[in-house]
């Protein structure tokens, strides 16, 4: 295998590495945000649950909720 074409693989398998933390560690953030939100007391403002909400979206996209 020559130099440019490990320095190729090299630079996919970093990249490959990357985006996968990158989707791990927004996957764990939005968990942390839907705790908070399930932790959140029953007086708490409707704004900061809607700015959890938003946040959360921001971090992970839609998330699906099985609201009845």
């Amino acid at each position: 295998m020559g130099r440019q074409h490990a320095k190729i693989i090299s630079k996919t398998a970093f990249e490959k590495a990357f985006v996968e933390g990158e989707v791990i560690m927004r996957r764990n953030l939005a968990a942390l945000i839907q705790k908070e939100i399930d932790n959140a007391p029953a007086y708490a403002d409707v704004g900061y649950i809607a700015g959890l909400l938003k946040a959360q979206e921001i971090v992970f996209g839609k998330v699906e909720r099985n609201e009845p």
